[in-house]
Order: structure tokens, then C-alpha cells, then sequence
């Protein structure tokens, strides 16, 4: 596939503070489409350096919540560099109407809700892949 064609994304740029969602997340993609390359990053600032390197990812799991780093201005950032073919992808245990409205507005192509248990997360895995 290439980048910005249908089908499974090649690459995967999780970027996601709590290590412990980060790695159920990782395992789930692994266990749906070993062939992913997932990469992770836990904060914002190290989220730009990792999405210029090559190759550029597919598709962007972002938290909607990061420390330090406003998310939205993030993606902002993203969908500017990325353009219209990377999938920006915000997840959030808990967001407000509103933050889920701007993040649309900001450039995000879908907003979905962290899963609570190893079934749900292999479903957003699976789901993730197919956008």
C-alpha cells in the first residue's frame, strides 16, 4: 500500500502519556495486523520528531489530554504538515462535547473513546485500521 491509499496503514504514531494504555493499545494492533509498524511516543514534544521520520505514518492516535502539550494545537500542527492524507485520530477516556467538536474543527478525521477492556480494544483496534 502507499501512504495515503486504501486500506491498512504501514505505520502507526501512537502518542499517548500513560505507558500502560500506549502498550494495550500496541498489543491489540499487533495482535489484528502484525505487519503494522506501531511507534510510540508519551508526550507531545516528542510527537513532531517522530512523526517527520520516515516514513511518514499513515495514521496518528492521538490523547486528547497530553501534560504540557495542547493536543489540539498538536493536531493542528499535524494536519498542517500532514495534509489531508494522514489519518489524524484523537482518544480520550473522557472528553467533553465541546473538546470533540474542536478537534474536528482542528483537523482530526475521527474522535473515539478508549476502550475499557481487552475485547473493546481489539475492536478499536480493528476499527483503527479500517478508517
Amino acid at each position: 500500500m502507499t501512504p495515503g491509499a486504501t486500506g491498512s496503514p504501514r505505520r502507526i504514531l501512537v502518542i499517548e502519556d500513560s505507558p500502560a494504555d500506549a502498550l494495550l493499545l500496541e498489543l491489540a494492533l499487533q495482535e489484528v495486523a502484525p505487519d503494522v509498524q506501531v511507534d510510540i511516543v508519551h508526550d507531545g514534544e516528542a510527537a513532531l520528531p517522530a512523526f517527520q521520520a520516515p516514513p511518514t505514518p499513515d495514521l496518528v492516535l492521538l490523547d486528547l489530554h497530553l501534560p504540557r502539550v495542547d493536543s489540539l494545537e498538536l493536531l493542528a500542527h499535524l494536519r498542517a504538515q500532514a495534509g489531508p492524507r494522514v489519518r489524524l485520530v484523537l482518544w480520550s477516556s473522557l472528553a467533553q462535547p465541546r473538546e470533540v467538536e474542536n478537534a474536528y474543527a482542528s483537523g482530526a478525521t475521527a474522535y473515539v473513546e478508549k476502550p475499557v477492556g481487552q475485547d473493546d480494544l481489539l475492536r478499536l483496534a480493528e476499527k483503527l485500521l479500517s478508517l
